[in-house]
């Protein structure tokens, strides 16, 4: 029997989009678009000297692109040289799956010698983090971390966000009924993004979902604020008859009061989660809008705020009071 093999561009194009839907589900394609360019550039300063004005622009393209996953958390494989306060030069640490901080990119010199003397700059461009002090075995106050740099290539990255690209994908996957719910109440609503929050009301969330892994959960909240896209720049008129968790003068520690509020306004800034760690007495994951209440009165303080979305009797974008509609 002859065995006929056939290259990824011939397969059917069914299979080849199963195979893109699984790449996706390992790697978010915006961190490899711009790992494209990061190598790019390493291509080009292996043939020149570049200035410092253009390793500086190189890093602000660089970081720029990775945007606001920059300053998040990151999961990396491989090796990372870290420099210490003890050490004049960095050392280098092997992290197994480690959560470190993503700080962007930089770009490294490493001098080439001739005679004992300098003759090039080998210059490229590596991740720059910030590494806990416990990722590498070194006993200090909690919270001490150091700078630490790994080479794009041979250093395996993971972030606990997604981009939409990876995160619908990601959904489909993991949690396929809780999506179709959730597309089935938002893309039934003929009405603004305030009625597509209120179409969330009743949405429970799986018994078991405060224990899915962190990429899931920032996967879920984060499909809903791009498909709602809610307004930043106006407030809300909001209605409020249940749960309201307000923080507390100084701090951001939430108390849970009991509100009827029958209009109020309302900055929202995201749909979010109330998480265990924020509330003692609460165990269970809810759906809040963050935002910021607005006194009644000029002279009455504003307060941060979370909104248990099944706690809205209304919300309504104010946008029409003063733009007319096409």
């Amino acid at each position: 029997m002859i065995m006929h093999t056939m290259s990824v561009e011939n397969l059917p194009p069914s299979f080849s989009e199963s195979l893109d839907q699984l790449e996706v589900m390992f790697t978010d394609p915006f961190v490899e678009r711009t790992l494209k360019i990061a190598r790019t550039y390493n291509d080009i300063f292996k043939e020149t000297d570049p200035t410092h004005e253009e390793k500086d622009q190189t890093v602000i393209e660089l970081d720029s692109e990775w945007g606001t996953i920059n300053k998040e958390p990151l999961n990396i494989t491989g090796p990372v040289r870290v420099r210490t306060q003890e050490d004049e030069e960095p050392k280098v640490y092997f992290l197994d799956d480690q959560m470190v901080t993503s700080n962007g990119f930089t770009v490294i010199d490493e001098p080439m010698y001739m005679d004992g003397e300098i003759i090039k700059q080998n210059s490229r461009v590596v991740y720059h983090m910030y590494v806990p002090a416990e990722a590498i075995g070194i006993e200090e106050e909690d919270g001490v971390v150091f700078g630490g740099t790994a080479e794009i290539d041979g250093t395996y990255i993971d972030f606990n966000k997604a981009s939409m690209e990876r995160a619908v994908p990601w959904l489909t996957y993991n949690k396929p009924e809780l999506l179709e719910e959730v597309d089935g109440r938002l893309f039934s609503v003929d009405g603004s993004e305030a009625d597509a929050v209120l179409a969330l009301r009743g949405l429970k969330l799986p018994d078991d979902f405060e224990d899915e892994s962190e990429l899931t959960k920032n996967s879920f909240v984060h499909y809903l604020n791009e498909v709602v896209e809610l307004d930043s720049l106006l407030p809300y008129e909001i209605g409020i008859k249940g749960d309201l968790y307000a923080a507390q003068p100084g701090s951001m520690e939430f108390r849970k009061v009991r509100a009827k509020i029958r209009k109020a306004l309302v900055y929202v800034s995201a749909i979010a989660y109330l998480h265990d760690d924020t509330i003692a007495s609460d165990n269970k994951l809810r759906l809040v809008l963050n935002g910021l209440l607005l006194g009644a009165e000029k002279s009455d303080d504003n307060a941060t705020v979370r909104v248990p979305i099944d706690s809205l009797s209304t919300l309504k974008s104010i946008r029409p009071r003063y733009y007319e509609q096409d």
